[in-house]
């Protein structure tokens, strides 16, 4: 194939899993992309390949639902237009009833069920397949949220009119990218505040310029009413293998900032073997290193980490984008007790719906670096935004039956 030819393609695959401006997307650098972005040319890459057989492994994670829904329907059509195979490996109980045909539930290395779609989601044999459908149907529910539903008067921190622009090219040239744009939202103390939106749409830069790992272009951020920056905040972030030092153990990782504060070696290592504990890790996880962890270990690892300097506020990004459901209905549990037991404020950054429905009491909704809505979590669904509303309907698993209690079925 020719070079032009090839570039051809590339823009149109480009634009078959999403991606705006495709022409931009084709010039830039991985750095200069958001995860979400990274995976769909990932899976662009794979599929303009024309295999025999794909395999999918967790392609949708880092996606907004819309988006999610484009690139499970991108698949489904490759699959039919090719006569392909696909293999779709994921956590996610809707994600699989939508693309597959047949589901294989694995536990612990071993096959343990092999059922249509249906005929699994109706009268599920195994305890794995039963504990997986229960979990979904608690995150794809709204349980009752006990957070408080209003801020503070005086919001632990405080973002108004928030902008941020990017400006690229050479010394005759230049051009800017607006990743936020006027950006407004408050978090109280002892708050759980949502933050979710499309794969690019600013959430990512909306906390980093809330961190104050960069500075606004516009707009002002104030911390408890003031513009003393705290030390009081920590970040656990969407690629946490990203942000550990390979060379070294857990255990080290989990008691970085405590060294860097000067704690003694015994006092780092009982807090460790605690939170360790707590975020459901064996103790002998302190002497594994970041390569010997799954994803989801590694991500309670980083959240053990923020947790080790007691902060005040805690901007989870995207926390639980590579556990299964299991894990995630255990980690959304733990969460809300760091906030009943510690005070503890978290922004919880998320294209996930259902996980923000289930941990937050406030939903902010951010598209194209604006935020565009604010809701009660319980009264999300009852917003009239148009985005709201879409990603709403693309929630993964329209499949499944509703007309069935999994309880009913096996007790």
């Amino acid at each position: 194939m020719k070079r032009k030819e090839a570039e051809q393609k590339a823009l149109r695959w480009l634009e078959r899993v999403g991606l705006p401006d495709p022409e931009r997307i084709v010039a830039a650098y991985p750095h200069e992309l958001s995860g979400g972005m990274r995976q769909r040319i990932q899976l662009a890459l794979t599929a303009s390949l024309e295999p025999a057989l794909l395999i999918a492994d967790e392609p949708t994670t880092a996606l907004d639902l819309p988006i999610q829904a484009t690139v499970l329907r991108l698949l489904k059509d490759w699959q039919v237009e090719t006569g392909g195979t696909l293999l779709m490996i994921t956590h996610d109980l809707g994600v699989a009833a939508d693309v597959g045909n047949r589901i294989l539930v694995m536990s612990n290395g071993r096959l343990v069920e092999d059922a249509p779609v249906r005929r699994l989601f109706r009268n599920p044999k195994s305890e794995t397949a039963r504990r997986l459908l229960n979990n979904y149907r608690t995150l794809a529910g709204i349980p009752e949220n006990k957070a408080d539903s209003q801020p503070k008067e005086v919001p632990l921190i405080e973002a108004h009119d928030v902008s941020k622009v990017y400006v690229s090219g050479g010394f005759l040239y230049k051009r800017g990218f607006q990743a936020v744009d006027g950006a407004s939202l408050t978090v109280g103390a002892g708050e759980i505040v949502g933050l979710i939106g499309e794969s690019g749409g600013g959430k990512s830069t909306l906390s980093r310029l809330l961190l104050g790992l960069e500075s606004c272009s516009e707009g002002h951020i104030h911390w408890q009413g003031t513009t003393n920056w705290p030390d009081g905040v920590q970040w656990v972030h969407q690629d946490p293998a990203a942000s550990f030092n390979p060379g070294w153990t857990a255990g080290r990782i989990v008691g970085e900032g405590l060294e860097y504060r000067k704690v003694d070696a015994r006092t780092r290592q009982q807090v460790t073997e605690t939170l360790l504990e707590k975020v459901g890790l064996p103790p002998e996880t302190a002497q594994k290193y970041p390569h010997e962890l799954s994803g989801g270990m590694r991500q309670r690892i980083a959240l053990a980490r923020a947790l080790a300097v007691q902060p005040e506020l805690l901007v989870l990004d995207e926390p639980f984008a590579s556990l299964d459901m299991s894990t995630q209905a255990k980690m959304i549990d733990l969460v809300r007790s760091f906030r009943e037991q510690d005070a503890l404020s978290i922004l919880f950054i998320t294209h996930d719906i259902r996980t923000a429905l289930a941990l937050c009491s406030r939903i902010y909704v951010i598209q194209n670096g604006r935020i565009v809505d604010e809701q009660l979590a319980a009264e999300l669904s009852l917003s009239r935004q148009p985005f709201t509303q879409s990603l709403l309907a693309h929630i993964p698993g329209g499949k499944i039956p509703n007309d069935i209690t999994i309880q009913e079925e096996y007790n």
